[in-house]
């Protein structure tokens, strides 16, 4: 014969075939998020690989403070990967966030070490994070960046509810 054997029909006698993803699907997809994002759209290929070479995938949990107003903790800049999660800034106003949002930019622009909001998982959320330092090392050298995240923190703190 031909070596094969008739399979019985029914999902649970789906053969299964482990592989391997791609070598670089996570970095492609971090790209991707990075590209629909309005702080990175812009970036060549260099300033791209910088920013990934930065980042830290994260995850959290349905219901996990990510953040709370007012409290010390590390200075990051947030892209949602994916998951919903619920925003209270300090002027009162409350977004929900899906992917590609971000937040704590002006967080990484501030030096009192306090959360601007309060973040919460509203499901279970994988995120992408920029510590303070590599923001400022990609502020460094990318100076248009600056820019774009003085901007969009302005904007944020005067946003309506």
């Amino acid at each position: 014969g031909s070596g094969f054997a008739r399979v019985r029909p029914g999902l649970e006698h789906t053969i299964c075939i482990d592989a391997e993803p791609p070598r670089h699907a996570e970095a492609k997809q971090i790209l991707q998020i990075l590209q629909a994002t309005d702080l990175f759209r812009s970036f060549d290929v260099a300033s791209a690989c910088d920013v990934l070479a930065c980042i830290v995938p994260r995850s959290y949990t349905a219901g996990a403070i990510i953040c709370r107003a007012g409290e010390a903790g590390p200075a990051l800049l947030r892209i949602v990967r994916s998951g919903a999660v619920q925003y209270a800034g300090i002027s009162g106003a409350t977004r929900t966030l899906g992917y590609c949002d971000y937040f704590g930019e002006g967080e990484v622009m501030l030096t009192d070490g306090r959360h601007r909001a309060t973040a919460t998982a509203m499901t279970d959320v994988e995120m992408l994070e920029i510590e303070r330092g590599d923001v400022q090392y990609l502020l460094r050298r990318r100076p248009q960046l600056l820019h774009r995240i003085q901007q969009r923190a302005q904007l944020l703190d005067h946003a309506p509810s």
